[in-house]
């Protein structure tokens, strides 16, 4: 019975193949399960670092770089005048024009003076050719109403 015992013989290779197979499956899923813990050892051990790394530069900030210690500060410094001693806050806005009327009143007083001055020089300088030239005007205001021809 030759063709029965290649038969068991199959049969036999096959269970083997199949047992080993199903061992390098085990192995497989055993080093697959091996490579998660390791990645979520990992993964872990990343948050950590990055979350200790974040805590130190906070920790940095909050000591050697304050708001108070910048250059820029003094600009920003919304509370600077009430800081600044001797400085007193004018009631109303900052910035606002308190004697805009006082300055304003000047400002035409010093128009009127002005003007009037103007008047005067030409009042002046009209006299001052009247007593220079007075028939040269005259004459000059004469031809000049003749027609030229």
């Amino acid at each position: 019975m030759p063709g029965e015992e290649n038969l068991d013989h199959q049969v036999k290779e096959r269970r083997e193949k199949d047992q080993c197979e199903a061992n390098k499956l085990e192995v497989y899923a055993d080093d697959l399960l091996c490579s998660d813990r390791v990645a979520c050892v990992l993964e872990q051990r990343q948050k950590k670092d990055e979350r200790l790394l974040n805590e130190a530069i906070l920790q940095f900030r909050e000591q050697f770089q304050q708001t108070t210690s910048r250059c820029e500060f003094d600009l920003n410094d919304p509370e600077l005048l009430k800081k600044q001693e001797g400085v007193r806050i004018l009631s109303g806005l900052t910035g606002e024009d308190l004697s805009q009327k006082n300055r304003l009143k000047k400002q035409q007083e010093q128009l009127r003076a002005w003007t009037l001055q103007q008047q005067e020089e030409l009042e002046r300088s009209k006299q001052q050719l009247q007593q220079e030239g007075g028939g040269c005007c005259q004459s000059h205001c004469q031809c000049r109403e003749r027609p030229r021809c």
